[in-house]
């Protein structure tokens, strides 16, 4: 979580830099990202991690793999329609919540990268639901830890979301200059 935080105000830095509009644009899609982290993690990812526990505690593992795999389906399922929805449909929407000239063009702009890549959002929270549905709370965790054999996994972590967060900076940057 303090990660993901992290990476937010990176990005909020990385963006603010390229201008008022920038930040504006992000802003207005900020609604729509939060409602995609929150089903996917909150609400979706809470009925997998149902399913998969109460699979587990039955014995019946083959059900376990049986949601896995679901949960990959609706995931793809779900970021295509978010993608329909906030890139399909973005500048009349945007526009309808009172988004105008630059900081429209931004929001799209934005919209469109940050949509377009929700499927390994929607993978990453579903997955996730996966794990915690079978009690193995720790993994992620000890994934990220320091290891004798490998030292540096907490750094390449945090490089990859920093890197996210660049990226998706330098998407809005592209945006406001092409």
């Amino acid at each position: 979580m303090i990660t993901l935080a992290a990476v937010s105000m990176i990005d909020i830095f990385f963006v603010g830099r390229f201008g008022l509009e920038a930040l504006a644009g992000v802003s207005i899609t900020f609604p729509m990202m939060m409602l995609m982290q929150t089903m996917a993690a909150g609400g979706m990812g809470g009925g997998v991690a149902a399913a998969v526990a109460r699979a587990r505690g039955a014995g019946k593992q083959d059900e376990v793999d049986r949601v896995a795999g679901q949960a990959l389906v609706v995931a793809i399922g779900m970021a295509g329609l978010f993608i329909a929805m906030f890139v399909g449909f973005a500048r009349p929407l945007y526009g309808a919540i009172g988004a105008t000239g630059a900081e429209l063009d931004a929001a799209v702009t934005y919209s469109n990268v940050l949509f377009l890549g929700g499927a390994i959002m929607w993978v990453f929270h579903l997955l996730s639901a996966v794990v915690r549905g079978t009690g193995e709370h720790d993994l992620p965790g000890r994934a990220a830890r320091p290891h004798p054999a490998h030292p540096s996994r907490p750094v390449l972590v945090a490089i990859s979301f920093v890197i996210f967060g660049v990226v998706i900076a330098a998407a809005t940057w592209l945006g406001k200059v092409v």
